[in-house]
């Protein structure tokens, strides 16, 4: 799922997905890895964005 600001009825930007050993989410500025219970939050910029998504969803904004 993915939710962002803009022109949408959405408020906060949230995408996530299920991985073998936990999750990843980004909400907001915010992305975590949670893996085998233990979680890493990682606060980003709005220019790192693009990047994080490639890496860890697999989606390539053009």
């Amino acid at each position: 799922m993915l939710r962002s600001l803009g022109d949408t009825a959405y408020s906060v930007r949230h995408i996530s997905r299920n991985t073998k050993y936990g999750y990843i989410d980004i909400t907001g500025n915010k992305l975590t890895i949670n893996k085998n219970g233990i979680k890493d939050i990682i606060e980003f910029k709005d220019s790192d964005l693009k990047n994080l998504l490639l890496k860890y969803f697999n989606i390539d904004i053009v």
